[in-house]
């Protein structure tokens, strides 16, 4: 699989294309800002699943207790009225075991969110906000699967708390559920419960295939 370039901008509904970037998280700026001007307002609806999470916590900590496993956060990022703002955030581990097939290696996507669109309305203009956060925020991921040899492979778990259509959503990004016969133990408690969702190696294909249109430079053979 040929290595790929972060995407660089995102459909916008109307008409048009939003300039975007991803950004890999050497210092914790763009996270205090998520967590200044986004996160509190998804605080207020607990039935998200990242209602609680404390983006400055797993910064903080996590780069340290998994730094053997290799983590990465990542920004996806665009131009506001007056700042950069933040699209979505998401972490990762690099250097992870690959349920599927444990003689090969994986990322495993620990923590994925966006920021809901009303929110963003706040930042950007009304007219620009684009569509498919989600997915470009996710795409770093694969990209980055591919960059360290892991041919695409990535693996998640979706939360609970985000009920059937958070499956659906997955799925709907061409990801295939992981048996729940089959072992996911990352820690000593770790069980299968059925929400653990991978891409494969052609399946990964598939996904950064899908969002080739959205990188610089992008060209037809690509495909």
């Amino acid at each position: 699989m040929t290595n790929r370039s972060y995407i660089t901008r995102l459909p916008i509904k109307k008409s048009g294309d939003c300039q975007v970037w991803i950004e890999e998280l050497a210092d914790r700026s763009l996270i205090d800002w998520w967590v200044t001007n986004i996160q509190p307002e998804i605080s207020k609806d607990r039935d998200r699943p990242d209602c609680d999470w404390d983006w400055r916590l797993q910064y903080n900590i996590f780069r340290r207790i998994f730094a053997k496993r290799q983590p990465y956060f990542f920004a996806l990022c665009t131009n506001g009225r007056a700042e950069t703002v933040v699209l979505a955030l998401c972490f990762c581990l690099a250097e992870e075991r690959y349920p599927p097939n444990n003689k090969l290696r994986s990322l495993f996507g620990w923590y994925l969110t966006s920021a809901p669109k009303h929110i963003l309305r706040r930042h950007l203009e009304k007219t620009r906000v684009p569509g498919l956060i989600g997915r470009g925020s996710l795409d770093a991921i694969l990209v980055k699967s591919v960059a360290q040899g892991h041919k695409g492979r990535v693996w998640l778990h979706a939360d609970p708390k985000g009920g059937k259509p958070l499956l659906r959503k997955y799925s709907g990004w061409g990801m295939d559920r992981i048996p729940e016969n089959v072992s996911v133990r990352r820690f000593r408690n770790d069980v299968n419960d059925g929400r653990y969702f991978f891409y494969s190696e052609n399946s990964s294909d598939k996904a950064i295939k899908f969002l080739d249109p959205y990188r610089e430079p992008y060209h037809a053979n690509s495909k």
